[in-house]
């Protein structure tokens, strides 16, 4: 038989809010992530890594100057009315 007193009703009811709210918060937090993730690099944050990489030694000073100049070309690209060779 179940219970009649509404002290379990109440605070059973209680206990699923508090779930679903906490649920709702999980599942908030994990689609920002998921999403933040996606978010490609940066022509900026490309070159940061590859400084780095010439400054280990991990690149030589030729390769870091072909790098460079195809992501300042991609980098024109992207942006429709600035000319090549201009400085952002």
């Amino acid at each position: 038989m179940p219970p009649t007193d509404p002290l379990y009703y109440y605070m059973g009811l209680a206990a699923l809010v508090i779930a679903m709210i906490w649920g709702g918060v999980l599942a908030y937090r994990s689609w920002e992530e998921a999403h933040e993730e996606l978010d490609p690099a940066t022509p900026e944050e490309l070159l940061d890594a590859f400084r780095q990489a010439r400054l280990e030694g991990e690149m030589d000073a030729e390769e870091f100057a072909r790098v460079r100049e195809k992501l300042e070309q991609a980098e024109g690209r992207e942006r429709p009315g600035k000319p090549p060779g201009q400085p952002s």
